[in-house]
């Protein structure tokens, strides 16, 4: 509730400090709209071409097919550690079947936590972001974002390890 006041107030700064700088704020806020619009739309393909990659990664059956080849326990993990770096909504949903699995407190929950907490999605980053200003990934900015994910998952097992 107090929040929506809160926006109100910045809305009002805002305008009050176009108005201190004599700036067209109604003109600003339509140019701001139509700049945003063209982004959007230039972003739509790169964001059409993800989703049906990630659906068709989840409709292959490839991740089920790892799941009941290999029996080991922590498998929700290492697939989570997998899924993250093309998906946070797919990875937010593996973490939350460990927390019904498991538990929130147990130490599959906390290091489901912390694997969605320190690595991110960097297959989405790079072509979401990078795709919709022009610029074409290197194999270089790649790796550099799957090694870092890699270490966040293998720091998150460790802190776990030593706590």
């Amino acid at each position: 509730m107090k929040s929506s006041y809160f926006i109100i107030f910045i809305f009002f700064i805002v305008v009050i400090y176009g108005v201190f700088k004599k700036v067209n704020v109604y003109d600003s806020f339509i140019n701001g709209i139509k700049e945003g619009a063209i982004s959007v739309i230039n972003m739509f393909s790169f964001i059409l071409t993800f989703m049906i990659a990630i659906n068709l990664l989840n409709s292959s059956g490839l991740i089920d097919y790892f799941v009941n080849k290999f029996d080991i326990k922590f498998i929700d993990l290492l697939i989570q550690m997998i899924v993250r770096p093309f998906s946070s909504s797919s990875s937010l949903s593996i973490m939350m079947s460990i927390y019904e699995k498991y538990g929130v407190d147990s130490i599959y929950g906390v290091l489901s936590t912390f694997i969605h907490s320190v690595s991110d999605t960097t297959f989405y980053i790079i072509t979401f972001y990078y795709g919709s200003i022009g610029i074409k990934p290197s194999l270089k900015l790649i790796l550099s974002g799957l090694l870092v994910n890699v270490i966040g998952s293998i720091l998150s097992v460790l802190v776990m390890y030593f706590l």
